[in-house]
Order: C-alpha cells, then sequence, then structure tokens
C-alpha cells in the first residue's frame, strides 16, 4: 500500500487524531510491512535480464499447480506479485505495465495485432449485417420502374404512428379515407414503430411496449390497409424510430440471435404475406437509381417522400428548398404546407403531415407547457403527365376530419389504457370492412 493510500485511510495531520486512530494506523503499516518483508524474502535476489522475467512470467502462466488457468494461459498481475521468482518492482522497472510485459512474453496480443483483429472484427459486423439486409430487406425494396403512371395517381399519406400510442380516430378516419378513395399508393412514411425497447435515446416513463407486441401492432395496421386497398402499392419509408432498429441490434448487439426466423424482420412486419415494400434513398433499402439520394423514397421523378430532418416553425419550407422538388415530410407531428417562392419553384410544393399519436406520446416527450402537435394524415395527387402535384393536410380536430367532400366523425372509439397490441379488439368492436 502506498504512503498515499495511507494518508487517504488515516485522518489528515491537520486534524487531530485520538489515540485509538493512531495505533490503528501504526498496526497497518506494521502489517503491510510485515507481508512485504515476507513477500520480497520469498523472491529472487538475483537482479533478473529481460530474458528472465519474461521466462519467469511464462512459467507462471503455465504452473498447473498455482495456476487454475494454466490451459489458456491467464496471468495476472497479482498472482505473479504472489507467486513469481523475482520481486514485482523489476516487472515495473522493465516493462512499465504489467500489460507490457504479456506483450513481450507473449501472453497478450501486441498493440498491431489487436488493431488487425479490431478491424476484422468491424468487417465481421459490417458482413453479418449485410448478410441480414439482403435476406430481410433487399428483396422488399421498393422499385420504381416496376410502376405504370397511370394520369393522376392519389397517395394517402401518413406517418409517426408509434404503434401503441397510435391516435385510434386518426388511424380510424385515415382507414375510412382509403375505404371511401381507393388510393393508388399509401406511403407509411417513417416512425410507424416506436421501438423503444431497443432504443438508446430516452423513454417515456411506464409506456415501453415489448417489440413483440409492437410489431403484432404494425402487422395489425398493414393487415387493415392491405384488406381495405388489395391493389394498392403500400410503401414504407424509414424514420429516426426507423426500419434499422432492429436490425441494428440483432447484427451489433446480438449478432447470435439474428439467424432466428422468429426475429426476421420480413416476417415480424408482414413484408412477405402483405406485400408491403420499403424504400429509403442513401440506405440499406435503397430502391434502385437512389443509392446515393437523400434519405427518403422517389415516388416520382416529380415527387419525393422522407420522413424528414428539418425542425423549427417552418420545416416544410425548409424540406421544400433543400429537396428542390415537391414532396412530403413527417416527423415534426405537425401539418403544414408550402409553395415554390422563385420562378423556377413556383409549382412544386411541400406538405407536412400531422402525427397519428395521442397527446400522451407528446407529454412523454416535450416538457413544456405548450405542445403543437397535431393528429391526422395527408392526400397527394400526382399527375404524371404534367409532373405536378396537388396536396394537402387533413387534420382530426376532436373527432372530426374532411376532405375531398367526406366527412369523418368519431364513431365513439376510445383509446385502451394498456401499451400491447389492442389493435385486433378495437378493429373488430369499430371498424368493419369486411
Amino acid at each position: 500500500m502506498s504512503d498515499d493510500l495511507d494518508d487517504f485511510l488515516a485522518t489528515p495531520e491537520t486534524v487531530s487524531q485520538n489515540e485509538a486512530e493512531k495505533r490503528r494506523m501504526l498496526e497497518r503499516k506494521a502489517q503491510l510491512a510485515a507481508e512485504a518483508a515476507r513477500e520480497r524474502a520469498s523472491k529472487s535476489t538475483e537482479v533478473p535480464t529481460l530474458e528472465m522475467l519474461c521466462g519467469d512470467m511464462l512459467r507462471m502462466a503455465c504452473d498447473e499447480e498455482t495456476n487454475p488457468f494454466w490451459q489458456d494461459k491467464i496471468l495476472s498481475a497479482k498472482r505473479y506479485r504472489r507467486f513469481g521468482h523475482y520481486p514485482f518492482e523489476y516487472i515495473e522497472k522493465e516493462f512499465g505495465t504489467f500489460a507490457h510485459a504479456k506483450e513481450v512474453a507473449g501472453l497478450a496480443d501486441k498493440v498491431g495485432t489487436r488493431q488487425q483483429k479490431t478491424a476484422r472484427a468491424n468487417q465481421s459486423r459490417a458482413e453479418h449485417s449485410t448478410r441480414y439486409q439482403e435476406s430481410n430487406f433487399l428483396p422488399y425494396v421498393y422499385d420504381p420502374s416496376q410502376r405504370e403512371s397511370k394520369g393522376t395517381e392519389l397517395a394517402l399519406i401518413i406517418s409517426d404512428t408509434h404503434t401503441g400510442f397510435l391516435q385510434p380516430f386518426a388511424w380510424w378516419s385515415f382507414l375510412r379515407a382509403c375505404k371511401e378513395m381507393d388510393p393508388d399508393i399509401i406511403i407509411c412514411n417513417g416512425d410507424m414503430i416506436e421501438g423503444s425497447a431497443i432504443s438508446r435515446h430516452p423513454k417515456v416513463p411506464g409506456k415501453v411496449m415489448k417489440l413483440q407486441d409492437e410489431f403484432d401492432f404494425a402487422r395489425e395496421m398493414f393487415t387493415m390497409l392491405r384488406r381495405i386497398c388489395p391493389d394498392a402499392e403500400i410503401i414504407w419509408t424509414a424514420g429516426n424510430h426507423g426500419l434499422d432498429r432492429l436490425a441494428a441490434y440483432l447484427t451489433q448487439v446480438a449478432p447470435g440471435l439474428a439467424g432466428l426466423d422468429s426475429l426476421r424482420f420480413d416476417k415480424l412486419a408482414g413484408l412477405d404475406d402483405l406485400g408491403i415494400k420499403l424504400a429509403q434513398g442513401g440506405s440499406f433499402v435503397s430502391p434502385k437509381g437512389q443509392e446515393k439520394d437523400r434519405p427518403g423514397c422517389l415516388v416520382k421523378p416529380y415527387y419525393i417522400a422522407t420522413h424528414g430532418t428539418a425542425l423549427g416553425q417552418t420545416p416544410f419550407m425548409t424540406e421544400l428548398r433543400a429537396t428542390g422538388i415537391s414532396g412530403t415530410s413527417g416527423h415534426v407531428h405537425r401539418a403544414g404546407l408550402a409553395y415554390g417562392t422563385t420562378e423556377a419553384m413556383g409549382t412544386t410544393s411541400w406538405m407536412s403531415t400531422p402525427s397519428a399519436v395521442v397527446e400522451e406520446c407528446a407529454r412523454g416527450y416535450i416538457k413544456s407547457r405548450s405542445i403543437a402537435w397535431q393528429a391526422g394524415w395527408g392526400v397527394a395527387y400526382l399527375d404524371a403527365e404534367a409532373e405536378r402535384v396537388h396536396q394537402y393536410p387533413v387534420v382530426v380536430n376532436d373527432g372530426f376530419a374532411a376532405c375531398e367532400g367526406l366527412v369523418f366523425r368519431d364513431p365513439g372509439v376510445v383509446y385502451p389504457d394498456v401499451m400491447d397490441n389492442w389493435l385486433p379488439e378495437w378493429h373488430k368492436k369499430f371498424v368493419d370492412f369486411a
């Protein structure tokens, strides 16, 4: 024990010590001195060379009698202090640290070897992630070239449902709009899943769904959409709570589990059975030709759907200026619509869709008296001939929503006070699209 540690354990000299404290301090020093003397007496008095120290360390690492880990040649500094032939100060004098001494003795990897192994480990993780993505994601990537333009197409857009935080009437009115308007394209524009259980970000207290419940919930949502619109193209883009959380978790945190069929993303989300397409430009689910594009999906050459990154009071204008073409985003949980302000951009527009979550979600994430989140979804008409877009957000307000002459009123939809997969039972009670 060092003198500094002695001073720490003892009462400072500036404070008067009583006799008991002084006696305990002296007893500790005497005991430590005796132990050091016994250890010193058991060591060789010969001054060792570097080779002698290395040989002694190898002997210790392979000694069956004193080292229970001899088969793996594991040696600790504490064990060498106790059983080594030479005093430990020779190790420190020759090598500086015991870790470096083991490197020289061949009992640990040298710096270069560790760097090489680390690089290979990183490469292996990337390869493992790629294999997972190729089998679970790439077969379901949206390919705009396979979709023929049909004059003017209708797209209905919803974002930020966050599974268990789903606002029942916003979702109900969106389903009714899908039934009445029969869209050609349905865009689920990011954050359809909350993903709290495997997220590094702060969680809403008491509102963390089981991951299996989240995927069951999302699968039920997609099942409803497919049942109502059997011929529509359903596109799921990534968000900041996005598609890659499970893939990243399984390939980087728990790679041994990634091969389980029960943990395949495509199976969990129903991509294979329901014909859901994934799209995120510049990522591992980039549609063909969009590998280097900004995040999102170029649904048409003149229209992009992206979850969005812009914040502030007018994120829709920021997104429009950054992109240069018409598009839609979510993320901010507020409705908004901007039009081009220059001659070149005069025919372009950008729609920010409201979220589809309950206020409880906002209270969990935003610590403020004023929360500007809104519930709703969006409508977009895509004219292939003129390459123009007509779009606007639909805001749900106290159980009322309207668009294209259709009026949706709350049929008595109640939000269950549970964080599990409440959607199937709710569906049976409030929605009948059979």
